[in-house]
């Protein structure tokens, strides 16, 4: 096709512009009934009560779990359900009249745990009636931890029909000498119980004014419809989970208000210059399998393979190089481990924020034999990398941003698209806009510059014979722009 025959296109697309305008005029005015009853929905919004704030300004999403949960696959726990923690039953007095039992999947379930990276805390359920088996059970309960670490507090349990025999006073009194037993091992304490507990047989002020953690119990089944920040510091909002990677019964759901930090990390401290741009979903640089490791960032994931094809989501980036992702396996996804340079070689804020000029779809590797996607009109997003034939870029999707590849060609086309929506009137080009096409710097967009046509159009377009005079001026997509009122780490969410 010729330039020529390319504007002939482009202006003979006005006329049919034209009749579409009429029939949006006319759709325009069946919708305004429609506008009146939305305007008067308006209108009464300030009757409606609103939520309100929340006071919290951290969380994390944790569950607890024992024997009664069966085998766990941690892989698949964490990376499906977006958990942060765990708690984990050690131990259980029954009653006053049992004997002290230690769960059996306890030390399966840290180890598990640990493997992958979640944050673990412990507890103990306390079913003693005296101040002599209080201690007694706790003395019991240090003897099982002792040499293991935890990130969150080490709880104890007590909601046990069997305490309701001490005053409230009394009973408060000698949880807080276990508390400070548990602190004199080497712990961070904290007392489970649920809402009745904490109103009625317990004194949860002068456990908090004694300087021990509270982990709250009450089922509302929605970490959403209320908030205890202000009073607790974990809340077990339901115990109705089923999650996958468990064969036992349902599970626990918590959610935390505190950063407890993460206890021999390995390493892992965050490099925060990422923050903005995670979760990011990104596909293997090599053409080769990859086998995760684990959270000690040594230990290879037994039978593990992560594919070039597969779109991984990398969650957090740290410090010293790595990264912890999520990968597809059949019936979900697993966490594993892997050198951030396996996804991405340069930071994000090293480049400059542009937008897209039109849809353009997005594949999964440098040979653009995979679509994953496509960037829409203004979109914002990073050019990383590009050559003669494809572009590399990060961009919004929704909940994080993604890393893809574009064709060259497709990248000038949509540049060409833009030019066309300006000559048809349905576009006004605004000043950062300009930067694309207006190549001799005169103010002007370069609607009807053959040497810039030929340039976007380069292996498509075939010039006659004395339409194009010198060399075709140098256009560079990724030189990109910095939208007005818009920084690069205030990206827009918009992508697919």
């Amino acid at each position: 096709m010729s330039i020529r025959k390319t504007f002939k296109n482009l202006f003979s697309a006005v006329s049919t512009l034209r009749r579409k305008d009429v029939c949006f005029m006319r759709l325009q005015l069946r919708q305004s009934r429609l506008l009146a009853l939305v305007l008067s929905v308006l209108l009464l919004l300030p009757l409606i009560p609103a939520m309100p704030a929340k006071a919290y300004s951290y969380r994390e999403n944790g569950v607890d779990v024992s024997v009664y949960q069966g085998d766990i696959d941690w892989q698949m726990l964490a990376a499906n359900n977006n958990l942060q923690f765990v708690i984990m039953r050690a131990c259980k007095l029954l009653n006053p009249n049992s004997d002290f039992f230690v769960d059996t999947k306890f030390e399966e379930n840290y180890a598990g745990a640990r493997a992958i990276g979640l944050k673990v805390g412990v507890y103990c359920y306390c079913g003693a009636d005296s101040r002599e088996g209080i201690l007694e059970t706790t003395q019991n309960y240090i003897n099982t931890i002792q040499g293991k670490t935890f990130d969150y507090p080490v709880y104890l349990d007590v909601e046990s029909d069997a305490m309701t025999v001490l005053p409230k006073d009394e009973l408060t009194t000698y949880l807080i000498e276990a508390l400070d037993m548990l602190r004199d091992a080497g712990f961070t304490p904290g007392i489970y119980a649920n809402l009745n507990w904490f109103t009625n047989y317990i004194d949860g002020t002068a456990i908090r004014n004694a300087g021990y953690d509270l982990w709250l119990a009450r089922y509302t089944h929605n970490c959403n419809s209320t908030d205890y920040s202000n009073t607790y510091d974990v809340w077990q909002y339901s115990d109705r989970g089923t999650y996958s990677g468990m064969t036992g019964t349902a599970i626990d759901l918590d959610v935390s208000y505190v950063n407890y930090q993460l206890d021999g990390d390995h390493g892992r401290v965050p490099d925060t210059d990422y923050s903005p741009y995670l979760p990011l979903t990104a596909y293997l640089l090599s053409n080769e399998n990859v086998q995760p490791f684990y959270a000690d960032m040594q230990t290879p994931i037994p039978g593990a393979a992560v594919f070039p094809t597969d779109a991984c989501i990398i969650r957090e980036i740290y410090q010293n190089g790595w990264c912890k992702f999520t990968y597809p396996v059949s019936g979900g996804s697993k966490v594993g481990f892997l050198p951030l340079e396996r996804f991405l070689t340069t930071k994000p804020a090293d480049f400059q924020a542009i937008y897209s000029p039109a849809k353009v779809y997005t594949h999964s590797s440098a040979a653009l034999d995979n679509v994953v996607g496509y960037i829409g009109p203004h979109d914002t997003l990073y050019i990383t990398d590009e050559d003669d034939e494809k572009v590399r870029v990060i961009y919004s999707i929704t909940g994080g941003k993604k890393i893809a590849w574009l064709s060259k060609d497709a990248w000038n086309i949509a540049l060409l698209f833009l030019l066309q929506n300006h000559i048809h009137n349905k576009a006004v080009l605004r000043d950062e806009q300009l930067a694309y096409v207006d190549i001799d710097k005169d103010g002007q967009a370069d609607v009807y510059d053959l040497a810039l046509l030929k340039h976007l159009l380069d292996g498509l377009a075939i010039p006659e014979e004395g339409e194009v005079e010198g060399s075709a001026p140098s256009l560079n997509p990724g030189a990109g722009y910095t939208p007005a009122g818009m920084s690069a780490a205030e990206p827009q969410v918009c992508g697919k």
